[in-house]
């Protein structure tokens, strides 16, 4: 029997994943979770929809504990954060189930990555989920709890439900603006996520982007990614986020001039081939 074969009976043992497999199964043991979840991954940047599947699970009891390499940027998700900075591992659990393999728990790796993985429950491999569970717990249990608003000021203050220490129009370049706001990348580009999954604007007009204003409207042209209709990636997807969650918030710059907090228009569209996002003045 060949390796592939050791997989090929379903409820034999552990099932073997591909990436669209791995995503429909960490999709149904976080909504069967009732107990606990446990995701294990160096790199996280969770998509929408399990991004709000989490926070209804954590709503409905469900303790979340996350073990990473590099920030976390939902720092109010979890339940306990755990920082490893050799963490190579890949491993998903809940009460239930378990999900071991190739794949960060990412958005570009859930779309654009070939990936492996092992799927099994804890009532068909209980000798293995308990030597799954044990390791996992020793992962956690090795450095001490990273609780999230101590976590986060490592990299400067939140913007989350804070007052911003600017005024309009005033200059900040780049070092002052990581002094107030907590970049996820080192360089500042147009669509920038901040820490706490808030989003920086910076508006150039010596720039390669055409944006137009009418009526008190900014139709801001998101990331060109590509020719012909663009797929919702990279910045353009984090601006949406901020359409589909509201709590987040937007912060503009104007070459370099701060000109305050905006919020949605309207739903942002695609016009010959390129993302727009309809955006006002807060307030």
């Amino acid at each position: 029997m060949g390796f592939l074969g050791l997989f090929e009976k379903a409820g034999s043992g552990p099932e073997l994943v591909t990436t669209e497999g791995i995503n429909f199964r960490l999709e149904t043991m976080f909504k069967q979770a009732r107990q606990w979840i446990c995701i294990i991954s160096p790199y996280i940047r969770l998509g929408m929809r399990l991004r709000d599947l989490l926070e209804e699970k954590k709503a409905a009891g469900v303790t979340i504990t996350v073990v990473h390499r590099e920030y976390f940027a939902e720092y109010r998700l979890p339940t306990a954060v755990f920082r490893r900075q050799n963490l190579h591992a890949k491993c998903f659990l809940t009460e239930q189930a378990a999900l071991l393999g190739s794949m960060n728990l990412y958005d570009y790796s859930q779309t654009n990555n070939d990936e492996l993985g092992l799927y099994f429950t804890q009532q068909d491999c209980p000798d293995l989920y308990e030597q799954l569970t044990t390791e996992a717990r020793r992962l956690c249990r090795d450095l001490p709890e990273r609780r999230p608003e101590r976590h986060f000021s490592l990299f400067g203050r939140s913007t989350a439900e804070t007052d911003i220490p600017l005024q309009k129009g005033q200059v900040c370049n780049d070092r002052q603006k990581r002094a107030v706001f907590p970049f996820v990348n080192e360089r500042i580009y147009g669509i920038n996520e901040l820490r706490d999954g808030n989003v920086v604007l910076c508006l150039r007009s010596s720039g390669p982007y055409h944006n137009e204003e009418r009526r008190g409207i900014l139709y801001y042209q998101g990331q060109n990614t590509g020719e012909g209709p663009q797929r919702l990636i990279y910045g353009n997807r984090t601006l949406y986020t901020c359409y589909e969650n509201r709590k987040r918030r937007i912060f503009l710059f104007r070459d370099n001039a701060y000109d305050g907090e905006y919020v949605f228009a309207a739903q942002p569209f695609q016009k010959d081939g390129r993302w727009f996002f309809p955006l006002r003045p807060k307030g």
